[in-house]
C-alpha cells in the first residue's frame, strides 16, 4: 500500500506543504485547531528537523500567547510547544474571565480595535515573570503577579513608569530596548532601500522602502495610506518614536495603524501591518516585525536582500557541528587553491563554485524583455517526461528555489521543459522560449566578430582562458518582465529571477556586462566572447599581471570561473573552435577528428550539417568552393522567389560519384590540419586571386622569418548564375574585388604597400581610358584606393 502511494500521490503535494507550512498561523483559532492543521502539513516533509518545525510553529501562533509563552522553560519538542502554548491559551482566557466587562475589555491582538472603540492612553502589557501566578491578576487580569502586588493598586511604585503626555495626549515615550512593543527608529546608517509595492483593495502604489533593523514597529506616511485608500485602526495608545539618542522624531506621534497591507518586495509577499506615522520623508520603514516574518538574507556589505525560499537548507546549516562549517570550507578552498598557479592563488575564491550559487547582485545592467506591442502570448505547455527526467527537473528546481535564481510564478505564460542528453549521458534541462522569442524585440548589442578577435593574437607568445561559472545567471531580470520567463512543467509554473539560457538577447546582455566589468582591458591582451575570456601576451611577466588585473576585475563584479574549464600559462589554446599558438592559428583538434570518421550524407539536412560544419573552417581551405560545387548543387531548390521547391529536410539524395569524390577531398583537406598564419601589420602582404567558370578563390599570403610565403587566410565562393554569364576578365576582377573587400582591415593596416597576383591584366583594363558600365566604374574606383602596386 505504501508503494502505491508514493508511485501514484500528488507530485506537488510536499512542495505545497512546505510553502504552506512557511505561512500557516493559528489566527483567531485554538491552539488546538492551530495545531492540528500544522501537524497535519509537517508529516509531509519529513525530511524537515525538529527545530526547523518548532521555529515554524512559534511564528504562527497569537503574539500574545508566544509573548507569555517565551518566558517559560522552552521545550525541545514540538509537541512540549503545543502543550505550552495550550497552557498560556487557558491562563490568558481565565485572565479575561476574571477581569470582566468593568476593568478591561478582553484583550484584542494588537492595533485590531477600530476607531474609536477603545480610549486613549490604554497601557500596554507589562513584562514579568510568569511564574509568579498561573492564574493572573484579579485586578488588572495579567499575569506575572498576584492582586497583592497589581501596581494598579499601588500606584506608580514598583510598576511601569507613568506615561508622558504629548501633543496633549497620553502617549508611551518607548525606551530603546528591545522586543519593545514601543517605536524606535534608527539612524540612516542602519537602512537599506528596496522598491516596494503596495497593494489595498483595486488601489496600488510603488515607491521606496527603507529596511531599518533597528525600529521596532513596520511605518508608512500618512500621505501613503491615505493614497492606497487603508482603513485607519486606532491603536491602543499612541506611540512616540524615539531617536537612538533619547529624542522625539519629529512629527512621529502615532494613534492609528493601517492593517494587512499587501506588499511584494523582490520575490518575497506577504501582508503587513504598519503604524500611519510621518518619519522625516520617508514613506516607509520596515522594521523588526517585517524582518521576522521575511527573514531575508541580508549582505550590509553591498546593502542586498536575498529571500530564501528552501528552508531545509537552512536548517540542515543549524544542526551541524559549531565550526564545522568553516572547516569544511577551509578545506575546500585549499584543495581549491592547490589546483591554481602559485602566482593567482590569493584569487581562489574568484574560482569558488560554492560563492557562484550566490544570488547576483544589482547591477547596472538589467535584462528588459520588450514585446512586440499587440502581439498575441504563446500558450502554455507542457511535454511529457520520463520518470528520470521528472527526477532531474525536481532537483533543479530545488536547487535553484534554493538559489533564488526561481520563483513560484501566476504568468499567463508557460514555456515548456525538455532535456537534451550530452555526450556522457548525462541530462541538460532546456527551456523551450521559442513562442517568447517570437513576440520579443531583439537586444541589439554587438557581439565581437570571431575573425576579427582571432586576427588580433598575432603577437601572443603566452596565453591564458578563463571560463564563467553560468554566466548568464549572474544577470538579474527587471522585477517587472519576470513574468515572461514562466516555464510549466509537472511540478508547477515558474519563473527566473536572473537570465535563463535560450531568451533571445540574452548573450547580448551578457556581453554588455562583461565588456563593462573589463573595458579598460578590452583589446589591450584580453579578448572576449560572451563567457569566455582570453589573455594573451609576449612574456611571463606582462602575463601574470594582466591576468591578475582580469581576476581583480571579475571578482569586483562578483563574477566566477569554473576552474576545471580554465588553463594558464599555455603556449598554445584552443578558444572559439580554434588552436591559437605563437606560429598561427589551426582547426581545433578535437573538430578536425571528429571529420575523420564523417560518413556519407544521405539525407539533405546531413548534408546542410556537413557544410555548416566545413563552412566554419572554409578559411582554412583552399579553392572551398569549387571543391563542394557538386555538394552544394544538391542543394538546389527547383524554381525561383514563391514558385521555389524546396525539398523536405529528410529527403533522399542523389548521391553521384562526383558527390562522393568531392566529399573525400574536402575531408582529406581537413586532415592535413594547415596551419595560417598570423597577419603581421609590419610586413607586406601578397593578395593572390584567381576564377573560374563556376567559382572564383584567392589566398591572403605573408612571408615568415625564413622568407617563404605562407598562408593568412583563403576565401573562395561560387558564381551566381547572373555571374557566370560575365566575360573572363569581369569574373577575375570580381575576385580581386571580394578579395579585397574581405581583407580590407589588413590591407589598410598595413605599414608597406601590397601585392595582388592574378592571371589576367584586369586592373589595367579598369584604368585604361575606355568606356566603362556602372558597375566598373565602381570597381575601378574601389580599387584605385586600395591596390598600389600589381603583379
Amino acid at each position: 500500500m505504501g508503494a502505491l502511494e508514493t508511485r501514484f500521490r500528488d507530485p506537488l503535494e510536499q512542495i505545497r506543504a512546505r510553502e504552506k507550512l512557511k505561512t500557516v498561523s493559528q489566527g483567531q483559532r485554538s491552539v488546538s485547531e492551530y495545531a492540528e492543521e500544522f501537524q497535519c502539513l509537517a508529516e509531509k516533509v519529513p525530511e524537515w528537523s525538529a527545530v526547523t518545525k518548532i521555529e515554524l510553529f512559534k511564528e504562527g501562533l497569537r503574539r500574545e500567547i508566544l509573548s507569555w509563552a517565551v518566558h517559560r522553560d522552552e521545550p525541545d519538542t514540538l509537541r512540549g510547544w503545543i502543550q505550552l502554548a495550550g497552557r498560556v491559551e487557558t491562563s490568558l482566557a481565565q485572565a479575561r474571565r476574571h477581569r470582566g466587562g468593568l476593568q478591561q475589555r478582553p484583550q484584542m491582538k494588537e492595533g485590531s480595535r477600530k476607531e474609536g472603540s477603545t480610549p486613549a492612553g490604554r497601557r500596554t502589557e507589562p513584562t514579568g515573570n510568569v511564574s509568579a501566578s498561573r492564574s493572573g491578576c484579579f485586578v488588572c487580569g495579567r499575569l506575572g503577579h498576584r492582586a497583592a502586588e497589581c501596581w494598579q493598586r499601588k500606584g506608580e511604585g514598583g510598576g511601569p513608569p507613568k506615561p508622558r503626555a504629548v501633543a496633549g495626549k497620553r502617549a508611551e515615550e518607548e525606551p530603546p530596548m528591545r522586543h519593545h512593543s514601543g517605536g524606535l527608529v534608527s539612524q540612516d546608517k542602519a537602512m537599506i532601500v528596496v522598491p516596494i509595492q503596495l497593494e489595498n483593495g483595486s488601489k496600488q502604489a510603488t515607491c521606496k522602502a527603507f529596511v531599518d533593523c533597528g525600529c521596532s514597529r513596520n511605518i508608512i506616511s500618512p500621505e501613503l495610506a491615505e493614497g492606497l485608500g487603508c482603513e485607519r485602526t486606532n491603536l491602543e495608545s499612541p506611540i512616540a518614536f524615539s531617536q537612538l539618542d533619547g529624542s522625539t522624531a519629529s512629527g512621529s506621534l502615532a494613534k492609528y495603524s493601517a492593517e494587512d497591507v499587501k506588499c511584494k518586495i523582490g520575490s518575497w509577499e506577504g501582508k503587513v501591518s504598519f503604524v500611519i506615522s510621518q518619519i522625516a520623508s520617508y514613506n516607509v520603514i520596515l522594521g523588526m516585525p517585517w524582518l521576522g516574518q521575511a527573514n531575508p538574507q541580508i549582505n550590509w556589505e553591498d546593502k542586498s536582500m536575498i529571500f530564501r525560499m528552501n528552508l531545509e537548507e537552512a536548517s540542515q546549516e543549524v544542526e551541524r557541528e559549531p565550526g564545522k562549517r568553516g572547516e569544511e570550507d577551509s578545506i575546500r578552498i585549499a584543495e581549491l587553491a592547490d589546483k591554481l598557479p602559485p602566482e593567482y592563488r590569493d584569487f581562489v575564491d574568484v574560482f569558488d563554485e560554492k560563492e557562484a550559487d550566490n544570488f547576483p547582485p544589482k547591477r547596472r545592467v538589467e535584462v528588459k524583455i520588450e514585446l512586440v506591442p499587440g502581439a498575441e502570448l504563446p500558450k502554455a505547455k507542457i511535454y511529457p517526461m520520463s520518470a528520470r527526467e521528472k527526477e532531474e527537473l525536481r532537483k533543479y528546481i530545488d536547487k535553484n528555489l534554493a538559489r533564488g535564481f526561481i520563483e513560484p510564478s501566476n504568468s499567463p505564460l508557460g514555456a515548456p521543459v525538455l532535456f537534451r542528453r550530452k555526450k556522457d549521458q548525462t541530462l541538460r534541462l532546456c527551456i523551450d522560449y521559442r513562442g517568447l522569442n517570437a513576440i520579443s524585440t531583439v537586444n541589439k548589442y554587438p557581439l565581437p566578430l570571431v575573425k576579427d578577435l582571432i586576427a588580433q593574437l598575432s603577437e601572443g607568445q603566452i596565453f591564458t582562458k578563463l571560463d564563467l561559472i553560468e554566466a548568464y545567471h549572474k544577470l538579474q531580470i527587471k522585477p517587472e518582465d519576470r513574468w515572461k520567463t514562466a516555464f510549466s512543467c509537472a511540478f508547477g509554473l515558474f519563473n527566473y529571477r536572473v537570465l535563463p539560457f535560450g531568451l533571445c538577447g540574452g548573450g547580448a546582455a551578457f556581453m554588455q556586462l562583461i565588456n563593462e566589468v573589463l573595458h579598460p582591458l578590452l583589446y589591450k591582451g584580453v579578448f572576449i566572447f560572451l563567457d569566455d575570456i582570453l589573455i594573451m601576451s609576449r612574456t611571463k611577466e606582462q602575463h601574470v599581471e594582466l591576468v591578475r588585473e582580469v581576476l581583480q576585475k571579475l571578482r569586483e563584479a562578483k563574477l566566477y570561473a569554473k576552474l576545471a574549464k580554465c588553463e594558464f600559462n599555455k603556449d598554445q589554446i584552443d578558444f572559439l573552435g580554434y588552436r591559437i599558438s605563437s606560429q598561427g592559428v589551426a582547426m581545433d583538434p578535437a573538430k578536425v577528428e571528429d571529420v575523420r570518421g564523417w560518413e556519407a550524407p544521405k539525407t539533405r539536412k546531413q548534408l546542410q550539417s556537413f557544410l555548416g560544419f566545413a563552412n566554419f573552417y572554409r578559411t582554412f581551405i583552399k579553392d572551398f568552393a569549387r571543391l563542394t560545387l557538386p555538394l552544394t548543387d544538391l542543394l538546389k531548390t527547383k524554381g525561383r522567389g514563391e514558385t521555389a521547391k524546396v525539398k523536405a529536410p529528410g529527403a533522399k539524395l542523389t548521391w553521384t560519384i562526383e558527390c562522393q569524390e568531392a566529399f573525400e577531398a574536402l575531408k582529406k583537406r581537413f586532415t592535413e590540419e594547415p596551419v595560417l598564419q598570423h597577419p603581421d601589420m609590419s610586413k607586406a602582404f601578397v593578395l593572390h586571386c584567381d576564377a573560374s567558370d563556376r567559382a572564383y578563390g584567392a589566398v591572403l599570403l605573408q612571408k615568415d622569418e625564413g622568407g617563404n610565403l605562407k598562408p593568412c587566410g583563403y576565401l573562395s565562393k561560387k558564381f551566381s548564375d547572373t555571374e557566370k554569364n560575365w566575360p573572363i576578365w569581369e569574373r577575375e576582377a570580381l575576385a580581386i574585388l571580394k578579395a579585397l573587400e574581405c581583407w580590407r582591415h589588413f590591407l589598410e593596416g598595413s605599414g608597406t604597400p601590397f601585392e595582388v597576383w592574378t592571371d589576367h591584366r584586369n586592373l589595367q583594363y579598369l584604368r585604361s581610358p575606355r568606356k566603362l558600365s556602372a558597375k566598373q566604374i565602381r570597381w575601378a574606383q574601389y580599387s584605385a584606393v586600395l591596390i598600389q602596386t600589381q603583379i
